[in-house]
């Protein structure tokens, strides 16, 4: 009975553990800049619109949600700027974080982008 025990607290404590580690990704996808007007004032965030098979499936095995679009962050965002309306790989760490005024269910914390031709 003890055992049972055990092997049940250590199976519920795995399974209520929310904390997720950020992956390694490369997703390719088209780079749009977007603005949301809130109560505090107009947000500006670069998304990642993806219709790469290799690139959904690489984000759907990281969390639930719609892989679809990615909210990217980097250090620079009018780095981003650039790219905007270009096709694009993207290198980075993907989190499950949802973000409400940009609809997205996953952020990438942007390391290298290069336009692709």
């Amino acid at each position: 009975m003890k055992h049972l025990l055990l092997a049940l607290v250590v199976l519920v404590s795995g399974c209520a553990s929310t904390t997720e580690q950020p992956t390694q990704v490369e997703l390719t996808g088209k780079l749009l800049g977007s603005y949301v007007s809130t109560s505090s004032g107009l947000l500006k965030g670069t998304i990642l619109y993806i219709t790469d098979p290799d690139s959904l499936q690489r984000i759907s095995a990281v969390g639930n949600g719609n892989p679809n679009q990615v909210l990217l962050s980097h250090k620079d965002q009018a780095f981003l700027s650039k790219f905007a309306g270009n096709t694009v790989k993207v290198t980075g760490e993907l989190n499950t974080q949802h973000s409400d005024p940009f609809h997205t269910d996953f952020e990438l914390k942007v390391q290298e982008i290069a336009e692709q031709k």
